[in-house]
């Protein structure tokens, strides 16, 4: 009867224990992002010493939070400082139009290796063909970020209306660019592109000179005097950081919601 009754009390407290526990859980996923690629890739969720990186599939899950490690590594040392030149030469050549573009991208990566160490891994989240990494920089003091609602489930609506971040208190004192790429074959190379055409974007914004030209236009039949349009920019941008992201469903493009320091 002892042995009985200290099965029936382990019930009971097994029982209570799972409760707490299921309540615990319930209200920390009420808090938590929707389990899904563009659930997770909201970082304005998340507090402002938090990164989201990322990597393609690989052998092992050690393999995959490594790159996604020095993925965020890069994003720190980005954060720092950054410079972004890019040139844009738009040719109108007969009947044919031509663009020739150019860009270059510089951060200080001389200390990737003593960044990782300050990476403090949160949570790993796996889906077909990527990999997520949420890590904290132990370097950096904990404050909110600016919550961006995605406000659509089809996509959000800074996707093709940037200024509308604008709008959220804080945000004064920031520049805001989207990036867009492509379908590219694997899912963490578009993200990143992504992640540097926001840069550029808001460095176009910060620093960019547009000229039109006359060049003379030579074929084998006759010599034409053309008009083409060079567009040059070059900004230094500090603070830069990914709000967030979006995959389209299909796959058919990524988008990255940028922000950086306005100059003082």
């Amino acid at each position: 009867m002892r042995f009985c009754s200290n099965i029936g009390m382990f019930c009971v407290f097994f029982y209570c224990v799972m409760a707490v526990s299921c309540t615990t859980l319930r209200e920390n996923r009420d808090t938590q992002p929707e389990n899904t690629i563009n659930g997770v890739l909201n970082a304005s969720l998340y507090t402002s010493d938090v990164y989201i990186g990322y990597s393609g599939r690989m052998l092992t899950r050690s393999m995959e939070i490594d790159y996604a490690k020095l993925h965020i590594a890069h994003q720190m040392a980005i954060r720092d400082r950054c410079v972004v030149d890019t040139g844009m030469i738009d040719l109108s050549e007969g009947d044919q139009d031509s663009l020739v573009m150019d860009s270059n991208f510089d951060y200080d990566d001389s200390h990737i290796d003593e960044l990782i160490d300050y990476i403090e891994v949160i949570e790993t989240y796996v889906f077909p063909g990527l990999a997520v990494v949420l890590a904290r920089d132990n370097r950096k003091t904990v404050s909110a970020n600016i919550v961006i609602p995605r406000l659509n489930t089809e996509r959000p609506r800074w996707v093709h209306n940037p200024q509308w971040v604008r709008e959220f208190p804080g945000m004064e004192d920031y520049s805001v660019g989207v990036g867009v790429a492509g379908k590219n074959t694997a899912l963490f190379k578009g993200l990143r592109i992504a992640d540097v055409n926001a840069a550029q974007a808001i460095a176009a914004e910060k620093n960019s000179f547009n000229r039109s030209f006359l060049y003379d236009y030579v074929n084998s039949r006759f010599v034409d005097i053309e008009t083409g349009n060079a567009i040059l920019t070059k900004a230094e941008l500090y603070g830069f950081y990914i709000l967030d992201r979006w995959l389209e469903p299909d796959g058919s493009a990524c988008y990255s919601l940028g922000i950086s320091l306005n100059d003082k």
